[in-house]
């Protein structure tokens, strides 16, 4: 019995069948595991721009873009443009930059009219960034007027720049027309500005350099022997871009008409203001022949501060540069003046470099 029992297992083991094994995964390569990184890493980044976008995030500088609340029967002026409107230089620059003394000088001398003077100006903004914003300022603050002073930081300052549609054109290396265009593409990118907002949280340096130094050099602007922020390299990069420093012009009539022609179909008036003259290629010579062109009203500042052979030492900051409180005093009064002459407010004109104090 023992035998057949034995038998009987062995049959039965026979029938039974085997268990399969187990397939050993083959490990990922080093290509499928970076084709997975790179996957993975441009879908985090597409997910984060959707959700920027999806919450409004803006860039460092844009964070004061607000809605104006003005009453229905407020004269709104908006002033844009770049450190010279911002007030860089002044000891309050809200208080005593242009803006905010010209507020003053319009309540002092209309108490029986609102006035309301905005101040969107951006220290280092260029006039390509300036065109590209304007109508959301206007939507944002509905001005009957808007004044503008823009224009030195176009060749130094590449941020969303348009240089690549002007100058060398297409005469330019494919390689410097690709990586222009992708700058611009990359500028306005959102997360591109949360990269520069962090760095920026880290160490914000835009502030330094703007001073050539305790030995003022009045013949000239910026000190060639120093690498100042901007520096030596944006410049010669940007005049690069150009090819030759007089093509400036069409980038500035390129934004400048773009300007007009929002303010135009939107019903805002412009008022040009030209301060910067004598920049460091005297590229903003070619700004005058422009709003000329356009036929714009516009003011003149810089005679007050350079008569030709040397500067008025007393409206000007440390920096050579920048006005102070009395040179922006200068630009309040001029800016009266021609808002009186265009009808936005009763006279008489006010005399510019007369008993000069600020918030006069």
């Amino acid at each position: 019995m023992s035998g057949n029992n034995g038998k009987a297992m062995d049959n039965g083991a026979a029938a039974a069948p085997a268990a399969p094994a187990k397939r050993a995964r083959s490990p990922l390569t080093w290509k499928k595991r970076i084709a997975l990184i790179a996957f993975g890493t441009v879908l985090g980044l597409v997910l984060l721009e959707v959700f920027l976008r999806s919450i409004g995030f803006v860039y460092y500088f844009e964070r004061r873009y607000r809605p104006g609340d003005h009453p229905e029967n407020a004269f709104v002026i908006l002033c844009l443009g770049d450190s010279c409107t911002q007030g860089q230089g002044a000891s309050d620059e809200e208080q005593l930059g242009y803006p905010g003394q010209l507020q003053h000088i319009l309540d002092t001398r209309h108490p029986e009219r609102d006035y309301r003077v905005v101040n969107m100006g951006f220290a280092g903004a260029n006039s390509s960034q300036l065109a590209r914003r304007f109508e959301g300022f206007v939507r944002l603050h509905e001005p009957d007027l808007a004044v503008i002073l823009i224009g030195n930081n176009d060749v130094w300052n590449q941020n969303e720049s348009r240089l690549h549609l002007v100058g060398r054109g297409k005469r330019a290396k494919a390689s410097r027309r690709l990586r222009a265009r992708l700058r611009l593409w990359g500028d306005n990118l959102r997360v591109v500005r949360l990269a520069r907002c962090i760095v920026l949280s880290v160490d914000d340096d835009r502030e330094r350099g703007w001073n050539p130094g305790e030995d003022r050099n009045r013949g000239r602007l910026w000190n060639p022997d120093e690498d100042t922020s901007p520096n030596r390299y944006q410049f010669k990069k940007g005049a690069e871009i150009l090819g030759d420093i007089e093509q400036i012009k069409h980038l500035y009539r390129l934004n400048f008409n773009q300007i007009s022609e929002i303010a135009e179909s939107c019903g805002v008036e412009l008022l040009w203001l030209d301060y910067h003259k004598h920049a460091r290629f005297r590229e903003t010579d070619h700004i005058d022949p422009i709003l000329e062109e356009l036929g714009a009203p516009y003011v003149d500042l810089a005679p007050y501060f350079w008569d030709g052979e040397q500067y008025n030492e007393d409206l000007l900051a440390r920096d050579d540069w920048h006005p102070n409180d009395l040179g922006y005093t200068v630009f309040a009064r001029a800016v009266y003046n021609k808002i009186v002459e265009l009808g936005y407010a009763a006279g008489p004109p006010i005399e510019v470099l007369e008993d000069l104090t600020v918030h006069q």
